[in-house]
């Protein structure tokens, strides 16, 4: 006799069953994936590419090549390819385009070649590109695109099918970016500011965060500092920052964490300085009271 409203014994043992065979599945599936994972990359760790920047001074109509050299130190051949592609900055990193896509993208006048290539144990090759300006008197300021290439992963071999299930492979793609600026001579506009400053208190200590915004139609690279004044006008501590690009009609957070800096109660200044190879250095200021 079965109660209304509850399962046989042997409905519900099945039901059991079915549920542990999937949570078996599943671990043993991430499992998997993740010894795939280790294995693959650490097989091809050898591969890798020179990611400086590259930058030229270009006239409209002007052609100039460049290259990137691909080292292979593993133990196995690397295929690679390589092509070009547009990319804008966003608040969580980088957004890349297709050519084209970017108002100030340089990559619809680029070209690499060649398409593919094999890298042998051991050897480094070069992949080559260039970049061709058209003959347009309208060009001015700064353009930019990227480079990629990307390891054309080794085949996974199709497993024989025992279900109708479907079987599952992963495979892992590295791909590097070169980024390429493009600056036209006698067009350049520079000009930057700071927009905001903002103090945030911390448990041992504040942050300071001064935002940049580059008014000029080129792209900067700002040495950033700040420097903290007490009320004789003594400068108490200074930090540095990282060295970063700011592109055209963009804004860049510098955020300064300063901890444990044993200070006397009072009031003080905080400059954040900026520097982009402009007559005049640009500042932005913040007042921090220390309690005692």
């Amino acid at each position: 006799m079965i109660t209304k409203g509850k399962l046989p014994i042997s409905k519900i043992d099945l039901r059991r069953s079915v549920e542990m065979k999937r949570r078996v599945f599943v671990a043993c599936f991430i499992l998997c994936l993740g010894l795939l994972l280790l294995t693959s990359l650490e097989a091809r760790a050898g591969f890798s590419v020179n990611v400086a920047p590259a930058e030229f001074e270009m006239e409209p109509g002007d052609t100039q090549m460049s290259s990137v050299l691909v080292t292979n130190s593993g133990d196995e051949p690397v295929h690679v390819k390589i092509y070009v592609g547009d990319w804008i900055p966003i608040e969580t990193g980088t957004q890349y385009l297709a050519p084209g896509e970017c108002p100030r993208g340089v990559s619809k006048w680029m070209r690499a070649s060649p398409a593919r290539l094999s890298v042998a144990p051991g050897c480094s090759e070069e992949l080559f590109y260039e970049v061709s300006l058209p003959e347009d008197a309208n060009l001015e300021g700064s353009y930019w695109g990227m480079v990629f290439v990307e390891e054309i992963p080794p085949g996974v071999e199709e497993l024989p099918r025992k279900t109708s299930r479907p079987d599952m492979a992963v495979k892992t793609v590295i791909r590097y970016a070169v980024k390429v600026y493009v600056t036209i001579p006698g067009t350049e506009v520079k000009q930057a500011a700071f927009t905001e400053a903002k103090l945030t208190a911390t448990k041992n200590g504040f942050d300071v965060v001064a935002l940049l915004e580059n008014q000029g139609n080129i792209y900067l690279r700002p040495r950033v500092w700040i420097e903290l004044y007490d009320q004789t006008g003594t400068v108490v501590h200074s930090q540095p920052h990282q060295l970063n690009t700011v592109l055209p009609e963009s804004t860049r957070d510098y955020v300064f964490e300063l901890r444990d800096l044993n200070l006397s109660p009072g009031r003080y200044t905080a400059l954040v300085i900026a520097d982009y190879d402009a007559p005049s250095l640009i500042a932005a200021q913040a007042e921090i009271q220390i309690q005692g």
